[in-house]
């Protein structure tokens, strides 16, 4: 029993029919298959096969070129900025305000983390500090004043936490490369909500098929910038 079941697992992740131990069977008979193949198991070996392409396979596919383009746009605003931070840094500006080092830095940090040219640069005297205290700063207070930081960026990086969260301004910028302006941008739906159902041009059916459509483009725009979020994370962290 045990060689028959494993010799089938084992040709279920063959290549080939050349490599196969079974051939056809008109019928088998197994006594107590489950104790076999789970309880006497000894090796995670599993019964596979092809897997057919997935609906959230298909998005990150579609995705892909739309983040890599983005990411490229980020790229060169970390190097702007990088090449930022370095002069004022020579001109002795090590603060953490608009125009000083420090927030130079930090948005190069924040633009990309471990882009290459700025993880050397943070291993000179003083460099570090430097963010660290522009970091500190902006943290302070529940991050209240990040957003002054955030705000030129297309996506931001929380490298501590490995999150990446797509901006307002990276929403419009993937945005232009579609027919529709706001197919990155998540509605309001509280407020729309609330428009619809004071909306006195619409009867109550029309107002229970205009909600049904905005819950349905706030889910779907949910499960893309979720896709976004995940294949940034994938490219960047």
């Amino acid at each position: 029993n045990n060689e028959f079941g494993f010799d089938y697992l084992r040709d279920n992740m063959v290549r080939s029919t050349d490599e196969m131990v079974q051939r056809k069977h008109h019928y088998a008979m197994v006594d107590e298959v489950d104790s076999v193949l789970i309880d006497d198991a000894r090796t995670p070996l599993i019964i596979s096969g092809p897997v057919p392409q997935g609906s959230e396979e298909q998005e990150y596919m579609a995705l892909r070129p739309d983040v890599e383009r983005l990411i490229a746009a980020q790229r060169k605003l970390a190097t702007q900025y990088l090449a930022d931070a370095r002069r004022l840094f020579a001109e002795g500006k090590t603060g953490y305000q608009e125009g000083e080092a420090g927030m130079a830095l930090l948005r190069a940090y924040r633009a990309l983390p471990k882009y290459r040219p700025l993880i050397k640069f943070l291993s000179e005297e003083g460099v570090k500090v430097t963010l660290q205290k522009a970091e500190n700063f902006y943290m302070q207070e529940q991050s209240k004043n990040m957003h002054l930081v955030d705000e030129e960026l297309y996506f931001t990086i929380d490298e501590k936490n490995r999150n990446v969260e797509l901006t307002d301004h990276g929403a419009e910028f993937l945005s232009r490369g579609t027919d529709d302006n706001d197919f990155f941008v998540m509605p309001d739906i509280a407020s729309e909500m609330v428009e619809i159902q004071n909306n006195d041009t619409l009867n109550a059916e029309e107002k229970e098929e205009a909600k049904t459509k905005l819950s349905q483009d706030f889910a779907i725009k949910s499960k893309r910038l979720h896709s976004i979020s995940q294949l940034l994370k994938a490219y960047t962290l």
